[in-house]
């Protein structure tokens, strides 16, 4: 399913975090946990594709990330 960045994350001050389980190549994230520019998360700096939507399957309530529409 096609998903914003701003239905899997919040920012405040700068700073991410996942809003629900998030994998992406194989790493996960829980809420909490906070990212900013510059940070990888299995190969994709998340901060680049905020306004971007992500193609996601939902999996044992775990919101794996498959790719980034453009």
């Amino acid at each position: 399913m096609k998903m914003h960045f701003d239905d899997l994350f919040s920012t405040n001050n700068g700073t991410h975090s996942p809003k629900v389980p998030v994998q992406i190549g194989g790493v996960s994230m829980t809420q909490g946990v906070g990212f900013s520019g510059g940070v990888s998360f299995g190969g994709i700096e998340l901060a680049k594709h905020i306004n971007h939507y992500f193609e996601v399957e939902i999996q044992n309530g775990m919101h794996v990330i498959k790719g980034v529409y453009e």
